[in-house]
This record gives C-alpha cells, structure tokens and sequence, in this order.
C-alpha cells in the first residue's frame, strides 16, 4: 500500500469519545471516517487508483481494514448506549441488532488478535498510596501506531466515491 510510517503514540483519555453520545460524539465519530467511507479503487494489480470522480466496479472496489472496523465499533457503542438511555425503543430494535452484534464482535476479536499490540501497559496506582493495583486502564503509555492522519488522507485520495458518514 505505500502508506507506511509508523509513530509513536501516548495514549490518554479523551472525554470527548466517552460521551453516552449525542449529535456532538455522533459528528466526532463521523470525522474519523474519511471521504469514500474507506472504500477504495485499485487495479488489476492492487495498486490504488487515485479518486478521479468515476466509480469502478465493485471487483476494483477495496474496504481499508480499520475503517471498516471503526464503522462496527460505532454500532455497538450507539447500540450500548440506545440500550441506556431509550431502553423501550432499543427492546423493540435489538432483534435487528443481533445480527450485527454477533459479526462485529467476531470481526474486532479477530482484528485486534490480528493487530496484536505488543505494547507493556503501567499498572493503575492505587489513589491512597504509591502501590500499584492488578488492574490497567492503559493511559499514559506509549504505544507504536500507524500513523492515521496519513492512512486517512490517502484512502480519501484513492477513494471510491464521494459518499460520507460512518453508518
């Protein structure tokens, strides 16, 4: 693919994306998806083709990975959440859910077992005293990433159309 760079990342809480959700956090996550929705055109030898404003054929359409798993990750938190705040509304819907609940938690186990983050995370320190509790929440620990804004731009350069939205 060509994208390559990898960086390095602390990772640290963002209140932001621990919202329950909401026009504001449903934006946010939109954001994270680039023009095209990750789709993107290649060749007959897998080389991308960079967007011209023609759509190819499906055989030449291509989904990048963690976008696609970011589109499933954002169903399960907007389902986690309906389930939360509009219980009688979620009963109703969560038949249709089922179905995608059982892919995407199949698909983020195999693609986090796939991605497999080597990286030794700090134990949490206990508030009353400097002793470290068997627990982890993972912040503030420096991680070896893909460098995103780069994989972003160029599947929004190689995209397959025009088409917007994380849904």
């Amino acid at each position: 693919m060509g994208i390559g760079l990898n960086i390095s990342v602390v990772f640290q809480p963002n209140r932001h994306f621990q919202m329950d959700g909401g026009v504001g956090i449903d934006k946010m996550w939109a954001e994270m998806m680039p023009l095209g929705r990750g789709f993107v055109q290649v060749d007959t030898e897998g080389k991308a083709i960079e967007y011209d404003g023609e759509k190819h054929g499906l055989e030449d359409t291509k989904v990048v990975a963690v976008f696609h798993q970011l589109h499933c990750l954002n169903n399960l938190r907007k389902s986690l959440f309906a389930a939360v705040d509009d219980y009688e509304n979620f009963r109703y819907l969560a038949p249709s859910f089922k179905h995608e609940w059982k892919y995407c938690f199949d698909y983020l186990r195999q693609s986090l077992m796939c991605s497999a983050d080597v990286t030794l995370e700090e134990l949490e320190k206990s508030r009353d005293s400097d002793r470290k509790l068997a627990s982890a929440d993972g912040w503030g620990t420096r991680h070896v990433c893909r460098d995103f804004g780069r994989l972003f731009e160029w599947a929004e350069r190689n995209r397959g159309s025009d088409d917007g939205g994380i849904d």
